[in-house]
């Protein structure tokens, strides 16, 4: 596959993205053209549900009592 270009849209989407939970989406794989944009975007929703319940996870069993 050839690289690929994002569209106004996409990038508004990765900035959206990026303001809302502090990283950048997972782009890479699309940049190469290895994936659409959707599959790239959704991995990088996926990624940040793990990270966040695994974070939620850890901060909720440290209360001190």
């Amino acid at each position: 596959m050839s690289k690929k270009r994002m569209t106004k849209e996409q990038r508004a989407w990765c900035k959206n993205y990026q303001h809302q939970t502090d990283f950048e989406p997972l782009m890479d794989d699309f940049l190469e053209g290895n994936e659409s944009f959707a599959h790239a975007a959704h991995k990088s929703v996926r990624w940040f549900e793990d990270w966040s319940t695994d974070t939620h996870l850890n901060i909720g069993r440290n209360i001190p009592t």
